[in-house]
C-alpha cells in the first residue's frame, strides 16, 4: 500500500469471465484469491465481522455538599460515601480503558475486513465482463456478488457430468497421433472422475466396480482407433483384461511398425504446383517456330546494356541493329544501287520473322540477355534462310535488339 496515495495494488485475474466459462473461470479465480489471501472473504468462509461500538467514558462523582452546623457523624458519613464513589469511579476509568483497547482491536479487524472485501470486489469486477459485472454491482459484500455470479452461471453437477459423457461418446482418434488421441481421452476421465461420486477405493466393492471402470476406458479406447490398428485391437480384445497401460504400449509399437512400413495413412490435401516449364508445342507447330534462347535465372543483379540510338537494353550503340540498318539504307540511296529482287524479298521475309520472334517473346514473357552476331551486311542478309522451311533453327539475340543469325 502506497503511504501517500493510499491505494492498493490489485494483482490481474488471468481469466476473464465471458458468460460461458463459469467453470475454468472459478478454478482460476480460487486459485488467484488463495494467492492474494481473499479466499476466506470471497467465499464467505471469513464472515464480516460485526461493527464495534465505542465504550462510554465514566463520569467522575460528585462530593457530598454538608451544611456548616452538620454534626461530626454526618461529615464521617460523608467522608465515607466520597471514598467509595472514588473507588468505584477508579475501577470504571480501569474498565473503560480496557474496552476502549478492545473497541480499537474489534475496529481494526472490521476495518481489514473492509478493505479485503473491497480489494476482492476490484478483483472480480475487473474479472467478469462489464455486461455481467453490472448484475451484482449493488450489492454490499462480494461474497454476496459471487453468490449472485455462481447461482446464475454455474452449470448443475449433473448436467455437467452428462455434457462431458457426450464428449467422451463422440471422440474419435482421426487425424491425432495414439499419444495426443490418449491425452485427450485422459483430459475427460479425469474430469468424469471428480464429478463422480468418489468411494472409498479400499474395500473390495469399490476396487471391483473400479476394475470394471478401467476395463470399460481399454475398450473405449481401442475401439476408438483408426482402421489399421484393427488386427492388433483383436488380438488385445483376445487377451481378456489388460491394464490401459499395456494397450497403450502395444498401440504405440503398432504405430510406429505402421508408419514405418508405410501402412499408415495420412490424411493430406493433394495440391498441383504449376511446372516451371511450359508445355510441349504441337508437332505441327514446332516445324515452323523457332526456338527461343533459355530464359537465365533473374538472381544475378548484373545491370544489363543500354543502347543510346534505339533506346533499347540488351545492347551497346555499337552493335545496334537498327543503326547498322539505317546505316545501309544510307549508303544504297546514296551509291544509286538498288537491291536485287531476291535480296529485298529475304530482306522482308526476315523483318516478318523478326515481328514473329517478338511477338512469341511477348506471349512467353521471356527476358533473354544472351548474346548473339548480329548482321553485318546486306549481303550476309541474302544467305539467310527462310523460316518457312523448317530446316534451320533461328536463335534469338539480346531482349530488345532483336538481331538473329544462322546456326
Amino acid at each position: 500500500m502506497s503511504a501517500a496515495s493510499g491505494y492498493v495494488a490489485v494483482p490481474r485475474y488471468p481469466v476473464i469471465f465471458d458468460g460461458t466459462n463459469y467453470i475454468e473461470f472459478a478454478g482460476f479465480m480460487r486459485i488467484h484469491m488463495r494467492g492474494i489471501r481473499l479466499w476466506g472473504v470471497l467465499s464467505g468462509e471469513v464472515c464480516c465481522p460485526p461493527r464495534p461500538v465505542p465504550p462510554v467514558a465514566p463520569t467522575p462523582p460528585t462530593p457530598l455538599v454538608l451544611p456548616t452546623d452538620a454534626t461530626q457523624a454526618a461529615k464521617d458519613a460523608a467522608k465515607l460515601a466520597d471514598e467509595t464513589a472514588d473507588r468505584v469511579y477508579d475501577e470504571r476509568v480501569l474498565a473503560y480503558e480496557e474496552a476502549l483497547q478492545t473497541y480499537h482491536g474489534a475496529l481494526s479487524v472490521y476495518t481489514q475486513w473492509l478493505d479485503d472485501d473491497a480489494r476482492a470486489a476490484a478483483v472480480l469486477t475487473a474479472s467478469v465482463l462489464p455486461q455481467f459485472a453490472s448484475e451484482f454491482l449493488g450489492l454490499p459484500t462480494v461474497f454476496q456478488m459471487w453468490t449472485c455470479l455462481r447461482q446464475r452461471y454455474e452449470p448443475s453437477g449433473d448436467a455437467l457430468y452428462l455434457s462431458v459423457v457426450r464428449q467422451e461418446h463422440a471422440l474419435q482418434q482421426g487425424d491425432s497421433t495414439v499419444d495426443d488421441f490418449y491425452a485427450q481421452s485422459s483430459a475427460i476421465w479425469r474430469q468424469l472422475d471428480s464429478l463422480r461420486s468418489a468411494g472409498c477405493r479400499t474395500c473390495p466393492c469399490c476396487q471391483a466396480v473400479q476394475a470394471n471402470l478401467e476395463f470399460h476406458r481399454v475398450y473405449e479406447f481401442l475401439s476408438r482407433l483408426r482402421k489399421e490398428f484393427e488386427p492388433r485391437r483383436a488380438q488385445l480384445f483376445a487377451r481378456g483384461r489388460i491394464s490401459l497401460m499395456e494397450a497403450l504400449s502395444e498401440i504405440r509399437a503398432e504405430e510406429t511398425r505402421l508408419r514405418g512400413a508405410g501402412l499408415l495413412e495420412v490424411p493430406s490435401v493433394l495440391a498441383t504446383r504449376a511446372s516451371s516449364t511450359p508445355p510441349a508445342a504441337p508437332l505441327h507447330s514446332r516445324s515452323s517456330a523457332p526456338p527461343l534462347l533459355p530464359t537465365p535465372s533473374g538472381g544475378s543483379g548484373r545491370p544489363r546494356p543500354h543502347c543510346d540510338y534505339c533506346n533499347n537494353d540488351g545492347h551497346i550503340e555499337s552493335q545496334c541493329y537498327t543503326k547498322r540498318k539505317h546505316l545501309r539504307k544510307a549508303r544504297s540511296s546514296s551509291s544509286g544501287t538498288s537491291s536485287s529482287p531476291s535480296t529485298a524479298s529475304a530482306i522482308a521475309l526476315t523483318e516478318q520473322d523478326i515481328l514473329r520472334l517478338k511477338r512469341l517473346l511477348a506471349a512467353s514473357g521471356s527476358s533473354s540477355t544472351g548474346t548473339a552476331g548480329s548482321v553485318t551486311d546486306a549481303s550476309r542478309t541474302e544467305h539467310l534462310p527462310s523460316t518457312q522451311s523448317g530446316t534451320s533453327p533461328w536463335v534469338l539475340d539480346s531482349g530488345a535488339s532483336f538481331h538473329i543469325k544462322c546456326i
